[in-house]
């Protein structure tokens, strides 16, 4: 159950990401997915330390 909702985002959102990446310039949107990353990962870190980020 766990693997299947794991990847259902993936699913949902692949034709969007493929229409996106047609339209757009390949090196600004590489941009701004490493930017999303980046953050993600910020996040992660400051949320780490104040709550246990697996219950």
């Amino acid at each position: 159950m766990a693997s299947a909702m794991a990847v259902l985002p993936s699913i949902l959102l692949t034709p969007l990401g493929g229409a996106l990446a047609d339209r757009l310039h390949k090196q600004s949107t590489m941009a701004v997915l490493d930017i999303l990353s980046a953050l993600t990962a910020f996040l992660y870190i400051l949320i780490s330390h104040k709550i246990d980020p697996v219950f």
